[in-house]
């Protein structure tokens, strides 16, 4: 990465297409588009409270939280309050179909416990919490999406931002980025962030590639740290607002 550094080339600056690597590149969904789907968050008027079997993301959009995928980070048998882990639904082809919830949500709300209550220590009270944030898989190659985009970024490495949770708004580091031109991937660029809204990110996927990949990362939250996982594929968000130097 730090010889590739040194041929970087100072990233765009705009509204493009930015594809994004699977695996890694899912906390964009984890941390923009999951959290407001928190039973807490919902209850605090997140911008999903009340919008339940409403159209909230583009119909490629299969979204699943599953603390049952075998070996992966996030996974459990139970969660910390003793409900049975199962997976839930959260959008199917771009429906709100679930939330996310502990006991306590899950009451207000009137629902069964999703079975996502999470704690640090058992000196700590569960939260909603997600377990392994998945995308389901599309039909399009990710050479597919790359040839059909005709300016852009591939953003292989995506964290390190910020997310206000009552309205989505997010700032995320691209620290492994390169151009896309005329349907091919190119030059490096430099570090540079992606800024828009969890729900403007789900209305604008475009095109969701076949491949899949799992990471790892520490979610925090009213500082209890948790492990999570995210599985999916590449992605492409038709418009983003990257930062950089004018092109």
């Amino acid at each position: 990465r730090a010889v590739t550094g040194l041929a970087a080339r100072p990233a765009p600056v705009g509204r493009m297409p930015v594809v994004v690597a699977g695996g890694r590149g899912m906390v964009l969904l984890h941390e923009a588009c999951c959290h407001p789907l928190e039973g807490d968050e919902v209850l605090r008027g997140s911008v999903y409270a009340g919008r339940m079997g409403e159209t909230i993301a583009s119909p490629l959009v299969t979204l699943r939280d599953d603390p049952t995928v075998p070996g992966a980070v996030g996974s459990y048998a139970y969660d910390d309050e003793g409900v049975r882990a199962t997976p839930t639904t959260l959008i199917e082809d771009g429906v709100l179909t679930g939330w996310l919830t502990d006991q306590e949500s899950a009451a207000r709300l009137g629902l069964a416990p999703s079975g996502n209550g999470r704690c640090t220590t058992a000196l700590q009270p569960p939260q909603p919490r997600m377990t392994n944030t998945c995308l389901a898989a599309g039909t399009s190659t990710v050479d597919e999406i790359i040839a059909s985009t005709e300016y852009g970024i591939y953003a292989e490495h995506v964290g390190g931002g910020e997310v206000i949770e009552s309205t989505g708004e997010f700032t995320f580091r691209v620290t492994n980025g390169h151009l896309i031109e005329n349907g091919r991937v190119t030059d490096p660029v430099e570090e540079t962030t992606i800024t828009g809204t969890g729900t403007q990110v789900l209305r604008d996927i475009d095109a969701v590639a076949d491949d899949s990949t799992v990471g790892a990362a520490k979610c925090g939250k009213f500082g209890q740290w948790v492990t999570v996982g995210v599985v999916g594929p590449t992605l492409r968000v038709g418009s983003l607002l990257v930062g950089g130097t004018n092109r």
